[in-house]
């Protein structure tokens, strides 16, 4: 039977990305009839020929797209946010990828990265497309896939709606990091990671506040709520190697939390295990963990120079 893919893009409180999110939708080389687009929104958008709206109140991203997934006639869930694109062809390879593997649950895919500036690149992709079957997953695939990143955003993953509709109480829990859903499909169904990129992730000038050591309180604040889903996430999965997986980016967002809080306003306890967990996937974690300890005079002096080569990794400095 041929797949019917549903692509959800959310819009809260703003519309002036959502045109070119909905053009790249719509001008894609799938067959219109193979697919269709939901908007969840909680303010008006302009309307477009073959988009279906939905209103909706929520404020956390979790329910405002499962609100979308109650709409969805799709076999297959792709969330796009509106600030991003899909290439032309990324549908047309999501269907053709679910048409022949039935027992897949989650899609995932690189992205490019389009900053403000105008200026483009990739990160690091695979020679070839990984398939993981569920039978087979262990811990040696399981660091193949730490390596890689199982998230980034929600706009790289395409899901199986019967598995979210199965963890639909998990999921009108989470508040921001609708991408860590994609940790719920590891214990269930079989998993394709793409080798080459199918979406366009926009870095524009509303993100300037996660680059700035003048908003800790906000990287704070982000941080916790991510470290907070993902908590959410660990809860609902029961499979030992999947949550052993996710804890890897628990341990992580704690010490990025005690990174950025030079207030001490966070109550939050690091363990060896969790400074082991986190440096497995980021090597600077355990100077981030060290930094702590300084006096804020030096420790203002480690959060600039992280978040300025963060800036040079998004190519931000000209």
């Amino acid at each position: 039977m041929d797949p019917f893919i549903s692509v959800i893009i959310p819009v809260f409180n703003r519309t002036n990305f959502v045109n070119e999110a909905f053009d790249s939708v719509l001008n894609q080389t799938l067959e219109k009839e193979k697919y269709e687009i939901i908007v969840v929104t909680n303010v008006d958008v302009p309307l477009k020929d073959g988009v279906k709206i939905v209103k909706s109140e929520n404020k956390w991203q979790g329910p405002f797209i499962y609100d979308g997934i109650k709409e969805a006639q799709g076999e297959i869930i792709c969330p796009l946010d509106d600030d991003d694109l899909f290439l032309p062809n990324k549908l047309e390879v999501v269907y053709e990828v679910f048409k022949k593997n039935r027992n897949l649950g989650l899609f995932k895919h690189p992205a490019i990265f389009r900053n403000y500036l105008g200026k483009e690149f990739m990160p690091l992709m695979l020679k070839n497309p990984l398939y993981i079957s569920n039978s087979t997953l262990n811990k040696k695939i399981m660091e193949e896939i730490l390596g890689l990143g199982v998230g980034w955003n929600s706009s790289t993953h395409c899901f199986n709606k019967n598995v979210l509709l199965e963890y639909k109480d998990c999921i009108r829990r989470i508040k921001s990091s609708v991408d860590s859903i994609a940790y719920l499909f590891l214990s269930k169904y079989d998993i394709m990671i793409w080798d080459s990129p199918l979406s366009i992730y926009r870095i524009h000038k509303s993100h300037d506040y996660l680059f700035s050591e003048t908003n800790l309180k906000q990287l704070v604040k982000l941080n916790k709520t991510y470290y907070d889903d993902y908590i959410t996430i660990n809860n609902c999965i029961n499979d030992e190697i999947a949550r052993s997986l996710i804890s890897h980016m628990i341990a992580l967002k704690k010490i990025q939390i005690k990174f950025y809080d030079i207030d001490n306003e966070e109550d939050l306890k690091i363990t060896l295990k969790d400074i082991f967990l986190a440096q497995s996937i980021n090597k600077f974690a355990f100077l981030a963990y060290i930094s702590t300890f300084f006096p804020s005079s030096l420790r203002k002096i480690a959060i600039r120079y992280a978040l300025k080569r963060l800036r040079r990794q998004l190519n931000l400095d000209s």
